[in-house]
């Protein structure tokens, strides 16, 4: 039997590699974690390691070129030292902690896949490096994190996520570029001349704190501020434009910023900015566009020095100005005024979320005849805030500030074997929910029937001259739906089934008859009834009561005092 079981566990661990290596192929050597070094400066130009275990640093000769290393599916690669190397491809799909520091020579690449993650404390990439990001990438520096120079590409996919939160800044500097069709959040965001940074129609961008660009940037998604405490530093809410170089904003979709808006740099805008109640608008460029909006909700509004609103179609409303329309507008231009359109219709971004959820019901507790659900819920092109889950009794909340996707867990649902429908929807109603279908488990509620309750007759225990430990016996045979295995009878048990005296101690398991009161427990008086509970052993919901009728004693023969006799001879 042992022998088996060290045969089973073989062949599951063979299983588990076979699987790790299906997904890094071609592999020239492979960690294993079983008596494998970390030293791979053997590799040569082209070839390919494949680690297969979890493993700390790992070393390979930088001087060698297009290097290739796979990480498998639920391993973990964990590189505190400097990685150093020349053109190298890393395919992650599994976990990459990269802590020491990148080296690089040549163009080389990351790419994380779906489902996989890459985390990093580096605050300085300056080098000819591609991230293609399918799965999750996190910065996790305390301090500002800088890319910049060498043709520094990071392409974060539909339903990827980038989360930059930790780091006080993160500047995308001169010779980036950056695309995003899935999440990325920054604590703050500054774009200093990025070649390009390109926020696609499903792509989401967060920022808590400030925007700042200078740089090559176009919005066909959402752009979003949301004045949210940062983890580090101390920059205020603040969506600001500026006019370092010849690089240009453009927005055709939607810019929702809870902080104060500063157009010091000329932007194009051809969809919506919306600006939260409270916060301020200058504008000390030109803004031009077709079909632009501006939607200042609560604060003052000003146009100065070069500051122009201008172009096809144009609209403005300042809510609480009379007339709707700047509070102050540069004197150079009297006549833009008049020709922007007033539109103080509602201001809500229209973006909405493609959604997915899936749901899993436990088991039936018999104790209460209830399951646990529990699924997740993926998301993409969702803005920050809350998605909500339900099944119609039940409801949770999601939040899609993270990575998708996101679990949840609804609990005490009654076990009825019936359909149910989990719908996931988010704060718009106009926006397209979605749903999944599931069966719930049986009913699994405990129901305990009594076949046997018999009382024997009086026991004198031996002792015909007193009645005072005269007792009976009591024969009990139960029965359960869905009970634990074992019921118990309880003497003098509390209204709701707990406590008590366990006259049958361990239980008895169901169908079988079970004798107390042995121990002179039920007293044979004439007298006295005694309240039964029979219980399930687990579950002391399920059970029954039933009261004993009293027993007359039955010693013959009671002490009675006599006198005194004796015999005298005559």
């Amino acid at each position: 039997m042992k022998t088996r079981f060290y045969l089973l566990i073989l062949c599951i661990t063979l299983l588990g590699k076979q699987l790790a290596v299906a997904q890094c192929t071609t592999c020239t050597r492979s960690y294993t974690g079983v008596g494998s070094g970390t030293d791979f400066s053997s590799l040569n130009s082209g070839e390919t390691l494949c680690i297969l275990a979890n493993v700390g640093n790992i070393s390979i000769d930088q001087n060698k070129t297009g290097i290739r290393i796979c990480v498998a599916p639920g391993v973990t690669w964990t590189q505190t030292n400097a990685l150093a190397a020349n053109s190298i491809s890393i395919t992650v799909n599994g976990t990459f902690v990269l802590n020491g520091g990148l080296n690089l020579n040549g163009n080389s690449t990351i790419a994380v896949s779906a489902g996989a993650s890459l985390s990093t404390n580096i605050t300085n990439i300056n080098a000819g490096l591609l991230i293609n990001n399918a799965g999750q990438v996190t910065f996790t520096a305390n301090s500002a994190v800088t890319t910049t120079g060498g043709s520094f590409t990071f392409a974060n996919g539909a339903g990827a996520t980038l989360t930059a939160t930790a780091p006080p800044n993160f500047v995308a500097g001169n010779s980036t570029t950056y695309t995003n069709a899935g999440t990325m959040v920054f604590s703050s965001l500054e774009d200093s001349e990025a070649n390009s940074f390109i926020n696609q129609s499903t792509g989401v961008i967060t920022v808590y704190r400030t925007f700042y660009n200078h740089g090559g940037f176009t919005n066909n998604g959402l752009l979003q501020t949301t004045c949210v405490p940062a983890q580090n530093g101390t920059l205020g809410c603040e969506f600001r434009t500026g006019d370092k170089g010849a690089k240009q904003f453009i927005s055709n979709n939607c810019i929702t910023v809870k902080g104060t808006v500063n157009i010091d740099g000329p932007i194009v805008l051809n969809g919506l900015l919306d600006i939260a109640t409270g916060y301020d608008l200058s504008i000390t460029k030109i803004v031009t566009g077709t079909n632009g909006r501006i939607v200042v909700n609560g604060g003052v509004s000003r146009a100065a020095n070069d500051g122009r609103y201008i172009g096809t179609n144009m609209r403005f409303c300042d809510r609480n100005t009379t007339g709707n329309r700047f509070d102050t507008y540069s004197a150079n231009y009297p006549n833009d005024q008049a020709a922007i359109v007033v539109d103080c219709s509602p201001s809500a971004c229209s973006t909405c979320p493609t959604l997915a959820v899936t749901a899993t019901p436990g088991a039936c507790v018999p104790a209460t005849n209830q399951y646990t659900l529990t699924g997740s819920v993926s998301f993409t092109n969702a803005a920050s805030g809350e998605l909500t889950v339900t099944d119609g009794v039940r409801s949770t909340t999601v939040s899609t500030s993270g990575s998708s996707p996101q679990s949840y867990t609804l609990t005490g649902l009654t076990a009825n074997a019936a359909s149910h429908t989990v719908t996931i929807t988010s704060s718009s109603t106009a926006c397209t929910p979605a749903s999944v279908t599931y069966a719930a488990p049986a009913s699994c509620s405990c129901s305990l029937s009594v076949q046997t309750f018999s009382q024997s007759g009086c026991q004198a225990n031996g002792t015909d001259v007193t009645s005072a430990d005269d007792y009976f016996l009591l024969t009990v045979q139960a029965t359960a739906v869905n009970g634990s295995g074992r019921y118990e009878l309880v003497l003098n048990a509390n209204s709701d089934g707990s406590g008590g005296t366990v006259l049958n101690a361990g239980g008895t398991a169901y169908g079988q008859a079970v004798t107390v009161g042995a121990g002179r427990q039920l007293s044979a008086n004439n007298s006295t009834t005694y309240p039964i509970t029979i219980r399930d052993a687990t579950n002391t919901a399920c059970r029954q009561v039933r009261t004993t009728v009293a027993v007359a004693s039955c010693s013959p023969c009671e002490s009675v005092l006599c006198p005194k006799v004796s015999l005298t001879r005559q």
